[in-house]
């Protein structure tokens, strides 16, 4: 498989999680979910926040994480996300970029959704069209949710 491809992996409220692979190394593959999988707020109140102090952050790493199975969570890779280490994270802006310069994926999707950089007036997030909105919006916004994660392939 390569970058662009999808790859079943998990499960979510019953449904298969349809994965892009955005990046294959030797032995781990970087994956971000085709299409949001819900619609959240960033944080549940209104302050500057960031990834690492967001509500997001904590559900993504704790019921989202928690619906896969045991198998499956082993093959999870924790990635340092700048000052955590989380098994499941949103991406940067820094890192679409890189993977939009290198001509590898487009980050089009149905909606808009998050991602975990922090902008003078909130979060940035992606629009639809997969560009990035570097104004951002307000934390307690709903927006979609593309958890990205890094599976070992040994």
């Amino acid at each position: 498989m390569s970058e662009g491809d999808i790859l079943y992996f998990g499960t979510y409220k019953g449904e298969p999680i349809a994965w892009k692979i955005l990046k294959t190394e030797a032995d781990k593959m970087l994956l971000i979910t085709e299409e949001p999988i819900a619609e959240k707020p960033f944080h549940d109140t209104i302050k500057k926040v960031t990834w690492e102090t967001s509500y997001l952050r904590t559900w993504l790493n704790g019921e989202f994480l928690n619906s896969f199975s045991t198998e499956q969570k082993n093959q999870i890779i924790a990635t340092n996300t700048g000052s955590t280490e989380d098994k499941i994270f949103l991406s940067s802006l820094d890192e679409m970029v890189e993977l939009v310069n290198a001509e590898k994926i487009t980050f089009k999707t149905t909606d808009e959704w998050w991602t975990r950089t922090s902008s003078e007036d909130g979060i940035m997030y992606a629009t639809s069209n997969g560009w990035v909105k570097a104004v951002g919006d307000q934390v307690v916004r709903d927006k979609g949710v593309r958890p990205c994660i890094w599976i070992d392939l040994t």
